[in-house]
């Protein structure tokens, strides 16, 4: 018996004919092995968003896990850790179906930069004098410094798995009506789904080097509604907690601008407020 992710993320039982619905149908199928593993059945380049997400959270109890990435056993392989299992899953999809590597920019700004920054210095001074604590001064630094453009993070499984814990008010790219839904989902499950699977490489990033990152970012969001929007702005990710695993992240967006790319040769960058 093998239990069958649609490509919208819904779950159902099947005997292993089902791997033609999962083709079909871009989900992913799993299987639980006498020796305990979990095995995965996926194509990279076909894989929905929904159903790679949904079995991220269906492998949360797994100890062992095999991949099959062509639904042929020769691609399968083992892999022990859970966490590096699902960053193999996310980024292998990920990596076949992405066609907008030029729309994601970014510029890392070294710590020593960092600190004497007008915008970042403030807030990196208070993380620092925290030592390690998301206390109140900290987080009023945050707001002050990104006009209230900030989410906190909490990661999970090594942080394979990023689950949203707060918005803050100024966060305002995607409406209220994502922020109303955000808090206790994945950081990757915005409404455009490749922009937030770049975004989140960031803050694993900073989870493993338990060390803030500064940078300038220029990426292009296309947006059901709105269509694509150029954002130019200043992240800062702040790792926090008492050991050398953070239990927190905190992100912030810096002096934000968003403009609507244009369309034609002669037409200019026009800003939306």
């Amino acid at each position: 018996m093998r239990t069958i992710i649609d490509g919208r993320g819904r779950v159902r039982h099947a005997t292993a004919t089902g791997d033609v619905a999962v083709e079909d149908e871009g989900g992913v199928a799993l299987r639980r092995c006498r020796s305990g593993a979990v095995e995965i059945r996926y194509r990279p380049n076909a894989a929905k968003p929904m159903a790679v997400l949904k079995a991220v959270e269906l492998l949360e109890e797994a100890q062992r896990v095999v991949l099959v990435p062509g639904f042929t056993d020769r691609d399968g392989q083992l892999i022990s850790d859970r966490a590096a299992a699902i960053e193999r899953l996310t980024r292998l999809t990920g990596d076949a179906q992405s066609t907008r590597t030029c729309d994601f920019l970014s510029r890392r700004h070294e710590h020593t930069a960092a600190i004497s920054d007008a915008a970042f210095g403030p807030v990196y001074a208070a993380w620092r004098a925290a030592h390690g604590v998301k206390n109140r001064e900290l987080l009023e630094a945050v707001r002050d410094a990104s006009s209230g453009r900030y989410l906190e993070v909490v990661p999970h499984n090594g942080a394979a798995k990023l689950v949203i814990a707060a918005v803050g008010n100024g966060y305002s790219l995607y409406g209220n009506g994502w922020k109303s839904v955000a808090v206790g989902g994945l950081f990757e499950d915005m409404p455009d789904f490749e922009y937030a699977c770049w975004a989140a490489q960031a803050y694993r990033e900073a989870f493993h080097t338990a060390q803030p990152i500064f940078e300038d970012v220029a990426a292009t969001v296309r947006l059901r509604q709105a269509g694509p929007l150029l954002l130019e702005y200043r992240r800062m990710i702040l790792p926090v907690g008492s050991n050398e695993q953070p239990t927190l992240l905190l992100g912030a967006t810096l002096l934000q601008n968003v403009r609507r790319p244009p369309f034609g040769a002669g037409d200019k960058l026009v800003d939306v407020r």
